[in-house]
């Protein structure tokens, strides 16, 4: 991910006071008049390239019903042991999000429903 640095002038164009500026400056090492770096990478996976493909496939095609299953699917064919939230976040870096299903009202009208899109 590029970033581009903030440079101390930013801070005038946005109107942040000299405590802000004072705060900021110290909080985060100034490189070359700007802010390098601001945010953090975290730990990188503990699965190759390939062993993670192989696990959005199985993700993507027949799905883990839970995220403790695809800690235990990991652990066999992988032979690395993930924890729940471990697990639950290389999931999220990913792209993949828990399903959750919608209330449906018992007086519903599939057939009602499909006429009003149709504008019949």
């Amino acid at each position: 991910m590029n970033r581009t640095p903030i440079s101390v002038s930013d801070f005038r164009l946005c109107g942040c006071f000299a405590r802000l500026r004072r705060f900021w400056g110290s909080t985060f090492a100034l490189s070359k008049g700007g802010f390098a770096g601001i945010g953090k990478e975290g730990r990188s996976p503990y699965l190759s390239p390939h062993q993670i493909s192989m696990l959005c496939d199985r993700a993507s095609e027949d799905g883990f019903f839970t995220i403790h299953e695809a800690v235990e699917w990991v652990w066999r064919h992988f032979g690395v042991r993930y924890t729940y939230w471990g697990m639950r976040s290389l999931f999220r870096r990913l792209g993949f999000i828990k399903k959750t299903p919608r209330p449906v009202s018992s007086k519903a009208s599939l057939q009602a429903q499909q006429y009003w899109k149709k504008g019949v």
